[in-house]
């Protein structure tokens, strides 16, 4: 996700947010194909003969914040088809909103569905969230007078640098719940922004509270699980789940975790002593190391941690909290074999940051599992509606694992 703008977005949200403990616990568990025990094989001693394929990718299929989401949706899709890989973590597969305020899963079917024969078993989970949020009529008179004199015509891709740029004072003006409830609609059409949140009651998280979390797979998946970090703003969670490889049965985590959005309020939650975004993202490395020590084998973990070291023409991320993973034990793949480029890149055609970040990782837990090689891939942009664009604002990484451990 385009984290400049976001930041700009969020400044004025309001504190109190709301937590993972206030989500609903009736969530609907989605396996698109083959949740199944395991493929036959049995824990033991092996030696791995080749490779295992491990992807991240964040698609940044994020309406509203980041460019041509709905237009790169399908290339998306059709380049994760022709993915030569076995186990894939992908990120920002988030919900959309139609005109009728209902929420979709396009991204997931259309991504799913290409995906069918190359990685056919996939596993996501669809939060809910009882945080309501809304504007009052009378609340949103001064930014609705802007918009309409300024932004007339504007689109959902360009709404938000035109509310920013020639309406941010009244933006910044609106009551924290009004303000939540806009951003929270993000990429739809301002009228339809309006309709949903004036009268209305709507998330006070993006994407309807949704982690945007997909994980796709060669092989059988099972034991699959779904855990709640804390977070503001944008829900944040884990994906979990056994894959049947030939070796055995292997852990595997897929996860997203909070970026940190300077220079800006943090909006503290009721009852939470975390100031601060990087606070917020130690505090997921901390819930996700604990939970990774209690596994019983070898963990894969894979995902957009918006941290990362320095390198040659790399800028550090969070470098206090990277050094919570290798303080772990943790092995990032793409790390470990020194010479490693940014995988969130000013070349980018999506990217409007400044700065260069290596914030996507392939970790294994110990050193059952070590990286024989690891690469960026989707690097070069693809046509979008008529113009080269990259496909996300990420570029993906792929790593070739070597077991030699017990599973």
């Amino acid at each position: 996700m385009n984290r400049a703008l976001l930041v700009g977005l969020v400044v004025s949200l309001a504190i109190g947010c709301g937590d993972d403990e206030k989500k609903s616990t009736n969530n609907t568990t989605n396996n698109a194909t083959n949740n199944v025990t395991n493929n036959g094989t049995t824990s033991g001693t092996n030696n791995q003969t080749d490779g295992v394929s491990f992807v991240t990718y964040n698609v940044g299929l994020a309406s509203g914040f980041v460019a041509l989401a709905d237009a790169r949706r399908q290339p998306v899709a059709d380049a994760l088809a022709g993915l030569d890989a076995d186990v894939v973590c992908l990120q920002e597969v988030w919900l959309n909103q139609d005109a009728e305020n209902v929420w979709k899963q396009d991204n997931i079917d259309a991504i799913v569905t290409a995906t069918a024969t190359n990685l056919p078993h996939s596993y996501y989970f669809i939060s809910e969230d009882e945080t309501k949020v809304g504007c009052e009529a009378a609340d949103i008179v001064d930014v609705d007078a802007c918009v309409q004199t300024n932004c007339p015509g504007v689109t959902a891709d360009g709404l938000q640098d035109c509310v920013l740029g020639s309406c941010q004072t009244e933006f910044f003006a609106l009551p924290s719940d009004c303000s939540q409830c806009l951003v929270g609609q993000l990429g739809n059409e301002y009228e339809d922004i309006k309709t949903a949140c004036v009268g209305g009651a709507q998330s006070a998280f993006f994407s309807n509270a949704h982690n945007g979390l997909l994980l796709l797979s060669k092989y059988p998946l099972s034991n699959t699980e779904h855990t709640p970090f804390f977070a503001t703003q944008v829900a944040r969670s884990v994906l979990k789940a056994d894959v049947a490889l030939p070796t055995g049965n292997q852990r595997v985590y897929c996860t997203h975790l909070s970026a940190d959005i300077r220079n800006t309020e943090y909006p503290q939650a009721d009852g939470s002593d975390i100031t601060s975004y990087a606070e917020e993202q130690a505090k997921q490395i901390d819930d996700m190391g604990a939970m990774v020590a209690a596994e019983p084998g070898s963990v894969i973990i894979m995902g957009d941690m918006n941290a990362g070291p320095s390198g040659t023409g790399v800028d550090a991320e969070l470098p206090e909290n990277y050094t919570k993973f290798t303080t772990l034990g943790w092995s990032s793949a793409y790390i470990s074999l020194a010479a490693y480029e940014c995988t969130f890149c000013e070349v980018n055609t999506l990217v409007t940051e400044s700065g260069d970040k290596t914030i996507d990782h392939i970790f294994s837990s110990d050193a059952s599992w070590t990286a024989h090689s690891a690469k960026r891939i989707f690097t070069e942009p693809v046509d979008v509606d008529g113009e080269q664009q990259n496909l996300s604002d990420h570029f993906g990484l792929q790593a070739e694992l070597y077991f030699h451990g017990e599973l």
